[in-house]
């Protein structure tokens, strides 16, 4: 069967489990070699890809499965933590 006429979502699956095998491939080379995230930045590096391994296995392209309001409170909930990241004056710390 010639490459042209696989079906799009046919394609869309084999690239989705090629980036897969890659990503899992790339953490199963680096966890070692970055002495099993002892350091800071190797562990965050470590979790870095596993999220994105994470994504890649959870997330499904399906048009129209979430509303408007569903979408605003999946980035609320994700931007909320981000909220920590913003330093506080000291004067209202304490």
């Amino acid at each position: 069967m010639p490459p042209s006429s696989t079906a799009p979502a046919t394609q869309a699956t084999i690239a989705h489990q090629a980036a897969l095998q890659r990503l899992l491939g790339v953490l199963l080379v680096f966890a070692p070699l970055f002495r099993s995230g002892q350091p800071a930045l190797a562990l965050l590096t470590l979790e870095v890809l596993a999220v994105a391994v994470l994504v890649l296995v959870l997330w499904r392209p399906r048009p129209g499965l979430v509303t408007r309001w569903e979408g605003l409170a999946m980035v609320l909930l994700l931007a909320f933590p981000l909220l920590y990241l913003i330093p506080v004056p000291a004067g209202l710390a304490a």
